[in-house]
């Protein structure tokens, strides 16, 4: 995913703001970063893209969220940026039931 300009520096300073910037050194293609969100009142995996935050949510059941999706609610009081991050989040379990619900539409459409 190709971020514009705009949001690629957003992206940076938030993340600079938040990670010693070594780290970026030493994990130049990091795939998450746990974070405490404020406006959440939890702690969620920090990712790149959704294939990443769902594999990071599976594996140790911390819900995930797009940078992408939480730079977008900069400026929002907190209650306004909880309620529109929180349908957002990548939950464990999240794969698990969209395969449930593929698996009982397979069975409805055989005759």
């Amino acid at each position: 995913m190709r971020q514009q300009p705009l949001l690629a520096a957003k992206a940076r300073t938030f993340l600079e703001s938040q990670v010693p910037v070594s780290f970026f050194e030493v994990f130049p293609e990091w795939q998450g970063c746990l974070m405490t969100i404020a406006s959440l009142k939890m702690a969620v995996w920090i990712v790149r893209d959704y294939e990443n935050g769902r594999q990071l949510a599976e594996e140790t059941g911390e819900p995930a969220l797009l940078l992408e999706d939480l730079l977008l609610r900069g400026g929002q009081s907190s209650e306004e940026a909880r309620t529109a991050l929180l349908p957002r989040l990548i939950s464990p379990g999240e794969c698990d039931e969209q395969k449930g619900d593929q698996k009982q539409n397979e069975v409805h459409e055989k005759p």
